[in-house]
Formats: structure tokens, C-alpha cells, sequence
């Protein structure tokens, strides 16, 4: 299992986007994936079309730390989401509460340990085009939308292709075929 976290203090950076894109991206290359909408802003949890919707999702994984019930699946088969529900205020309240601050304090050794030179400067830079944005409109992931382009920049496809080179070398994302999904034969369930 391999835990990436997109992560800054700024809104507006294109968190959300790259999450949503990279996911969809790696669920197309075959690969297994749980994305977690820890945002005050769950634009996260409504950028894909729910397949099936669970009962519950973020408060109750932090709260109780059990997935049970937690997890629901997006329409893109292999991707699925906790999807950011707080309905008491609990999550985004953390500095009002000790428990709080224990569970941001657990959150932040889980997602901040020692880097032991885990942590990289990547190469990859995605283009700030509206293909982005018409991909989030569409509720596709953007490889899907823009497999080609004219022009100086590169194509999502080729952006989404090199930052998965980049971030997880293992993955095999030659299997993903014209329709930009991975060929059922290359699909690991």
C-alpha cells in the first residue's frame, strides 16, 4: 500500500483537481485506489458520480477509526472515496477540543513522519489549461478528456502519464488504451 497526501495551507492551488485526476488516472491504470476528502471544502467528495454512496465517511473513520460503513464507490471502477461529511462540526473544529487536537496530532505523525529521503522535488508540471476544468465539469478524469494537443504543452494524458513516472515508477501505465482506461486483461483485482 503507498500513501500520498495533497496537502498545502492555500486555497485555490489545485489540490482538489490533482487528487481527483490522479486517482482517476491510477484506477484507469488498474491500480487500486481509496481517495480521502479531508477538505472543509468536500468538493472532493462530488467531483465523480457515487456508484454506490456508504453511510458514512470521514467523521466517522476519525472518530471511531473504523472504514466500515465508510467507504463509497465511484462511478470509475477501482476508485473509491471517504467522502467529507462533519455533521456536528467535530473534524473542522480541531483547535476547540482535546480529543480534537489528539486526532490532528495522530493525523499529522501519520502524514508527516520522517521522510528517511522519501520526500522529492518532481519534474512534472501540469498545464494550467481549461481541460482541467472541463474534466471537473464532465466529472471525468482529465486523461479521458484530453488524450492529444497542439501546441507547446503537453496533453493531460502525457502530464497525468509523466507525474505517475514520476511519483510511482512501478506502475504500469502503458496498459491504458484509447478510450484512456487500461485494457481489462491488465486489470490487478
Amino acid at each position: 500500500m503507498i500513501i500520498l497526501t495533497v496537502c498545502s495551507t492555500k486555497g485555490g492551488v489545485g489540490k482538489t483537481t490533482l487528487t481527483a485526476n490522479l486517482g482517476g488516472f491510477l484506477a484507469d491504470a488498474g491500480q487500486r485506489v481509496l481517495l480521502v476528502d479531508a477538505d472543509i471544502q468536500p468538493t472532493l467528495s462530488s467531483y465523480y458520480p457515487l456508484a454506490q454512496q456508504a453511510p458514512a465517511g470521514l467523521h466517522q473513520l476519525i472518530t471511531t477509526g473504523n472504514s466500515q460503513g465508510a467507504i463509497s464507490q465511484t462511478s470509475i471502477p477501482g476508485l473509491d472515496i471517504v467522502v467529507s461529511d462533519d455533521p456536528d462540526g467535530l473534524i473542522y473544529r480541531m483547535d476547540t477540543t482535546v480529543d480534537a487536537a489528539d486526532v490532528a496530532n495522530t493525523l499529522r505523525r501519520a502524514a508527516f513522519g520522517e521522510s528517511r529521503g522519501g520526500i522529492a522535488i518532481l519534474d512534472t508540471v501540469l498545464p494550467s489549461t481549461v481541460v482541467y476544468t472541463e474534466a471537473a465539469t464532465a466529472q471525468q478524469p482529465v486523461h479521458r478528456i484530453e488524450r492529444l494537443r497542439r501546441g507547446p504543452s503537453q496533453s493531460a494524458l502525457e502530464a497525468m502519464t509523466q507525474l505517475v513516472g514520476e511519483l510511482l515508477p512501478h506502475i504500469d501505465v502503458d496498459l491504458i488504451n484509447e478510450s484512456g482506461q487500461v485494457a481489462e486483461q491488465g486489470r490487478a483485482r
